[in-house]
């Protein structure tokens, strides 16, 4: 049945008039014979686009992650263009193994014609990557969640939210790593071979691929579990539950109702499990999983940057000093003194209402009340010896 495109536009168009004009939407779908949802969708797409929103689109897909690659599509076109035929049957089977442990492919194609001929065509696969070499490429998140790299080796639980997404994939021998518009989303370690990167070359068309895009994973025995080194701490990425509540060997962790339904990052080191979101430190605890068994916990990654500072109380603020050789420093006015043992040291100063904390990096080297508690209008931030100008705050 052909369908005027204009009388369909129109026939949606009273629809959406009488839903706009306070009819029950309910009311409507039954009288026009269709359902609410593609009521509510006409309804907004005529909102925002008006009459032209209202005409049919086309469901072909924005990309095809199972595509034949470009070599494979040309290889059968120059089959055909040697070998006319009417109907053709084109099939790729396993072929002939090679010296360096790579398969060549046939390429077959049949003539269904009265007259049958069989046509046949070795393609050899591409060149086994070096070892360490890493390629890119693009997939298709399924309903499932469920991502299939190379049969038998290599799948990937993805979170369900993010199904019918593409996500580019890096991945070499040790990593692979899964980016939504360029921002990490998880990290596994790799159990493919060079043999398999040649494998998603010709699947999905896997190009060379730029720098790492995030932490390794963790490099792991035969027995699968990750190996580390004494004292190197782990990371792993752990979802708030709506409770405020994260889980991690067995024990309840209160983070925060303001994080729930987020993703934190739990930092882990054999005697302190940390909690860090929005490079911010959130909670600390002692940790659950002793040293010799962290590379057992799932989806370790090796720890790369220093832990992050505390969000500071409210109405705090942090400014930086270099100690003098005499061991003291200034802030506000107030001569702070640390001991000639921390001379020449870059420290930080969380400057709160009633005290001075001194900080150098993680370590906390002093407390001191503050002499002065006038509300601070005007103050150098970074002191002499910090950087190349004043920077002031008021």
């Amino acid at each position: 049945m052909v369908v005027d495109v204009q009388q369909l536009a129109e026939y949606r168009y009273r629809t959406v008039r009488e839903v706009l004009g306070g009819s029950p939407i309910g009311e409507v779908a039954a009288r026009y014979g269709t359902s609410r949802q593609t009521l509510h969708t006409w309804r907004r797409r005529f909102v925002l686009e008006g009459m032209p929103g209202l005409l049919d689109r086309s469901r072909r897909p924005r990309n095809s992650p199972a595509r034949l690659s470009a070599e494979v599509e040309a290889e059968i076109c120059e089959l055909r263009r040697r070998h006319p035929m009417h109907l053709w049957q084109v099939d790729l089977v396993g072929g002939v193994p090679l010296a360096d442990g790579r398969e060549c492919k046939m390429v077959t194609g049949v003539d269904d014609a009265p007259e049958p001929e069989l046509s046949i065509e070795v393609v050899e696969p591409p060149a086994l990557p070096p070892q360490g070499t890493a390629v890119e490429f693009k997939v298709r998140v399924p309903p499932s969640g469920e991502i299939t790299l190379v049969t038998g080796r290599q799948r990937v639980g993805i979170h369900q939210a993010l199904a019918g997404r593409t996500l580019t994939v890096w991945a070499n021998h040790r990593s692979v790593h899964f980016l939504l518009d360029g921002h990490p989303v998880t990290t596994v370690p790799s159990r493919l071979r060079p043999e398999d990167l040649a494998y998603l070359t010709m699947r999905y068309g896997a190009r060379p691929a730029g720098p790492e895009p995030a932490p390794a994973a963790l490099p792991r025995a035969r027995s699968g579990t990750a190996i580390l080194a004494a004292g190197e701490p782990v990371e792993v990425d752990r979802k708030v539950h709506r409770d405020g509540i994260v889980h991690l060997a067995s024990g309840r962790y209160q983070v925060g109702f303001a994080l729930a339904s987020g993703t934190i990052t739990l930092r882990l080191d054999g005697h302190l499990m940390h909690a860090i979101a929005d490079d911010a430190l959130t909670g600390t605890w002692p940790c659950p999983v002793p040293a010799d068994r962290l590379g057992q916990i799932e989806g370790p990654r090796t720890a790369t940057s220093p832990l992050p500072p505390p969000p500071l109380p409210a109405g705090a603020f942090r400014a930086q000093r270099k100690v003098h050789a005499s061991g003291r420093f200034m802030i506000n006015g107030q001569s702070i003194k640390l001991g000639p043992r921390h001379a020449g040291k870059l420290v930080t100063v969380v400057i709160e209402d009633t005290h001075y904390q001194s900080l150098h990096g993680e370590d906390e080297l002093a407390v001191r009340p503050r002499k002065n508690r006038e509300p601070i209008t005007r103050l150098y931030v970074k002191g002499m010896g910090t950087q190349q100008g004043p920077s002031r705050t008021s």
